[in-house]
Order: structure tokens, then sequence, then C-alpha cells
């Protein structure tokens, strides 16, 4: 029977199918789409294409990948022991004590990584209430229960895991609308050669038009990631003994697609 003092939580083991299958998929969707456009292939076909692959890519990320890296974590008061794909797993925290006493605890960009002699134990970072309850218990109980020979280490709570949500969202909004304005660039040609006359100049400027307020939310992404960064970085100046992930944010970025997007609809509307 499991301890009454134990804790359990579920989490995901290292998520490298969902990183893989992003990996591989986007560089796909993006080598077929660039080919088609140079097909002899109807407008609306085309449109429709670009949906479906990402359709389908976010469905197999969501939950053909949450399933194959999903993993089971029960602290103990003697050990911790992880259950996934049908194995058992356990681990002293003697282990744990050896991990860190070999390398810091990473605050990585989505986890607290706790090492082991092989491995490490993550606890990413998640907003629902339920699942955070288990994670602050789960990773306090550990803490807890090696703190006489590793003391200093960060404590868990919601209002960082918030700031780690915030740095999550502004990477996101920066990533996406750049994707969002290169694809609209992809699309002009489309446009030039399937639309009567009166309705490209219509269209083009809309796409134009859209273009530059998603340049408008890069920059904001820009700002406030930030200032996101400051706070993070105050949060744990405290504890020198941990090695802690800053993201390196910068307004080149911003100039990069602002300059390549301006190049790339010149090229289409001209050439």
């Amino acid at each position: 029977m499991e301890n009454a003092t134990s804790r359990k939580i579920r989490i995901y083991s290292e998520r490298k199918v969902r990183n893989g299958i992003w990996s591989v998929s986007i560089p796909i969707m993006f080598l077929w789409f660039t080919r088609l456009l140079f097909l002899d292939i109807s407008s609306w076909k085309l449109l429709l294409t670009w949906p479906l692959m990402l359709g389908i890519t976010i469905f197999l990320n969501s939950r053909v990948g949450w399933v194959l890296d999903h993993a089971i974590w029960i602290f103990e008061k003697d050990r911790v022991v992880r259950k996934a794909w049908g194995r058992t797993t356990t681990y002293s925290y003697r282990d744990i004590i050896k991990g860190l006493q070999k390398s810091p605890m990473k605050v990585a960009r989505d986890s607290y990584r706790v090492p082991l002699d092989k491995g490490a134990i993550r606890f990413y970072y998640d907003t629902d209430i339920v699942r955070q309850r288990h994670l602050l218990a789960s990773y306090r109980y550990l803490v807890k229960q090696i703190e006489e020979e590793i003391p200093g280490l960060p404590d868990m709570s919601k209002i960082m895991i918030e700031e780690m949500e915030q740095r999550r969202y502004y990477r996101k909004k920066r990533r996406n609308f750049g994707i969002l304005v290169f694809a609209v660039s992809f699309l002009l040609p489309v446009v030039r050669n399937s639309a009567v006359e009166p309705a490209i100049f219509l269209i083009a400027a809309i796409a134009i038009g859209s273009q530059y307020l998603s340049l408008w939310e890069i920059f904001r992404g820009i700002y406030f990631g930030r200032k996101t960064e400051k706070k993070i970085e105050k949060r744990f100046a405290n504890y020198p003994n941990i090695n802690l992930y800053l993201q390196k944010i910068s307004y080149y970025y911003l100039l990069v697609i602002g300059i390549l997007t301006a190049g790339v609809n010149v090229f289409w509307i001209w050439f």
C-alpha cells in the first residue's frame, strides 16, 4: 500500500516525443507548401492544405505525444518511484543527493530539473489548479526529504509558475506572429495569380496590413518578454547554487523579421 505521507504526481517524462513531432513536422510542412506554390494547383486547394497539415500536426502533438510521454512519479518516505511504459524504476533519496552534489539543480525554461546519476526528475510548470497542487506538494515533499544535506533549494510557488507561464506566452507570441508574417508573404503569389486585378490590390493591402499588425505584436512580445526575464532573474537572485535559464531577447529579431518580410513582399509583387 502506498505510504500515507507519500506524494503522487503525473508529469511528462521527457517530452521527447512531442518535441520530435514538432521538429520533424514543421520543416516538412514548410517544404511541402513551398513545393505546392510552384505546381499547377488551384488556390483553394492550396489554402486548404496548410490548415489541414497544421491540424494533423497539432493532433499528433497534443494527443499521441501526450500519451507516449506520460509518466507517474511517486515520492515516498524512503524512495522515489517512476512508472512509465509499463516499467517501474526506483530511486533512493541518496541517489538524488549524489546527483545534486555532482551538478546543480536547473531552473529550466519549462521545468525544475533535479539531477540524478542518470537523467533528472522534471517538475514541469503547470497552471491547471488541480495538477499544480500536486506539483507543488510533490516538489516540496522532495525538498523536505533532502534539505539536511542539500540546503538552499528554491521554492516552487504559484506566482513563480505564473511568471514562467508569462515567459512562455511571450515567447510563443514572438514565434507565432513571426511565422504568420512569413506565411502571409508566401500567400501573396497565390493571390496575384488567382484574383482579378481590382481585388488583388485590396487583398494585398489587407495581407500587408496584417503583417504590420503582426510586427507590432512581435514588438510587444519582445518588450514584455524582457520585463518578465528581469522579474525571473530577480526572483532567483538569492539562489547562487542553481543553474538558472534566462532567455536572451533582442529587438534585432524584430528588425530581421521586418527586413525579410519587406524583401519577400517586394519580390512577389514586382517579380
